[in-house]
């Protein structure tokens, strides 16, 4: 959605917080990062200094394919729907570095 409201896609990042192996849960959120005591603030600060630093950090769907086969399964799609699809496996192939640019 920020796509189609003009954001540009290099200024897109999504920063993706990884628990430490101490931590007994499969997702961890901001609040369970920072007072996490083998984590904290300096932790989080690189990681977010290792984002905004990188080339490129841009969303991932979780299940593109997933995601792709429901929306064709429904028949005839909407416009809108059409640029959800697109969007997904652009950024499915940005991601992975795949996809070529003229």
């Amino acid at each position: 959605d920020l796509r189609f409201r003009g954001v540009k896609a290099k200024n897109i990042r999504q920063l993706n917080l990884v628990p430490h192996v101490s931590y007994l849960e499969e997702k961890i959120g901001l609040d369970d990062y920072l007072m996490h005591p083998k984590l904290g603030p300096k932790e989080f600060d690189l990681l977010l200094n290792s984002c905004l630093n990188s080339l490129s950090a841009f969303p991932k769907h979780p299940n593109p394919r997933a995601f792709i086969n429901k929306k064709l399964s429904k028949g005839r799609l909407p416009r809108s729907d059409v640029q959800a699809l697109s969007t997904a496996v652009l950024c499915d192939l940005d991601s992975k570095g795949v996809r070529l640019h003229c």
